[in-house]
Order: C-alpha cells, then structure tokens, then sequence
C-alpha cells in the first residue's frame, strides 16, 4: 500500500516528475502535451497510481502521454 500523501492537484508536468508520477525523460514530451490538454490530477487519483506499475491503469487514464498529440 502507498503512503505518498498529495496535498494539492498536480497540474504540470514538473509536479508529476517531482511526485515520480512520470518520468524526468519524458519532461518535454509532456510539457508539449499540457500546452494543448490542461493537466489536472486530484490529490485522491493521485494517490491511486501505482507508479511502479507501468500498466497502471490508473495512470495511463490520467497521467498525460506524448502520443496524445
């Protein structure tokens, strides 16, 4: 079970890398999908995602992904 608390919607790229809910490498790829989709993911989602996991299915609903472009 995760304990990661979030206190506060994420709603960058920077804040998904920092929280490890993406990868530093994908930093542009996304930071080029959130200038077109908006980023929102409640402290709750969040909390849900395994980030271990890289079928999380979770994370592939709202973690934003380059082949979104």
């Amino acid at each position: 079970m995760r304990t990661t608390q979030f206190v506060s919607t994420l709603r960058t790229p920077g804040e998904l890398v920092a929280h490890g809910l993406a990868r530093s490498a994908d930093l542009a790829a996304l930071d080029r999908v959130a200038s077109r989709y908006a980023v929102a993911i409640s402290p709750g989602m969040a909390a849900l995602i395994d980030p271990a996991d890289p079928n999380d299915p979770i994370a592939r609903q709202f973690i934003p992904s380059a082949d979104e472009l």
